[in-house]
């Protein structure tokens, strides 16, 4: 998740709002992986009923409706791009419910959504929230 969050950055995991509200597009996320057997952190980028586009080195969002919208990513670096797993222009599968598409920040070094399914809501266990960063 570099630049967000380093190794040994230091976060909290708020479970506890996912009670009450469902992931949001944006949002930083833990969840368990079951193929590593560990937690990881991702951002929430696509929202059940929706597809990902990934073409110019951007992503965009396919609504119900077919219609695409560029999704505005001020936490990535100027020098970040996203591609497809193999480079080529791409559209995910509409997201099922109950599921999130999720990237890394560091979406060349990244193994995420692009890479396996979207995330389980199930799977899913906080929110993300930084209290000492290692890069000061």
């Amino acid at each position: 998740m570099e630049p967000t969050y380093y190794d040994k950055d230091i976060f909290l995991s708020n479970k506890f709002i996912l009670l009450f509200k469902q992931p949001q597009r944006g949002q930083i996320v833990r969840y368990y992986d079951e193929n590593s057997q560990k937690f990881c952190l991702k951002r929430i980028i696509g929202l059940p009923g929706e597809k990902i586009s990934i073409h110019q080195n951007k992503v965009f969002i396919i609504k119900n409706s077919g219609e695409e919208i560029e999704l505005t990513e001020p936490y990535l670096k100027d020098h970040i791009v996203t591609s497809s797993e193999t480079g080529a222009a791409e559209i995910y599968e509409t997201i099922p419910e109950h599921e999130y598409f999720v990237l890394g920040d560091n979406r060349p070094a990244s193994t995420d959504s692009r890479h396996f399914d979207p995330v389980h809501r199930s799977y899913i266990t906080g929110t993300a929230t930084k209290i000492y960063s290692t890069k000061q």
